[in-house]
């Protein structure tokens, strides 16, 4: 049985982050339409240190948000990085388990 938590349950439950500095990620197809609400978030603070997502939603529609995903990390000092495979990282994760990573917005090898 799978079971789907929102990107508010997920990064802002202490629970969730077995290691500190994790990095959190999504494998469903588009986050951030439903916003964040400050009543479902379960801790002090954002639990991840960077948020990894395949494809985002600015604008978020549901009548409970309080503002956006986006503006939630910025506002928690959290990397969200957009336009990242997260299903074959999900793969790559299953098959070979939880290792050390690093997230960053600097490209370290430049296309000449």
């Amino acid at each position: 049985m799978r079971v789907q938590y929102g990107h508010d349950r997920v990064s802002g439950n202490p629970h969730r982050s077995l290691l500190p500095g994790a990095v959190d990620h999504h494998d469903l197809p588009l986050i951030g339409n439903y916003g964040v609400n400050p009543e479902d978030v379960e801790s002090a603070g954002v639990q991840a240190e960077a948020f990894l997502l395949k494809e985002y939603l600015p604008f978020p529609s549901n009548y409970r948000s309080q503002g956006s995903l986006g503006d939630y990390l910025k506002e928690s000092g959290v990397l969200g990085l957009e336009g990242i495979d997260t299903r074959a990282l999900t793969r790559h994760l299953r098959n070979f388990g939880a290792m050390r990573s690093a997230a960053s917005t600097e490209v370290l090898d430049p296309e000449p």
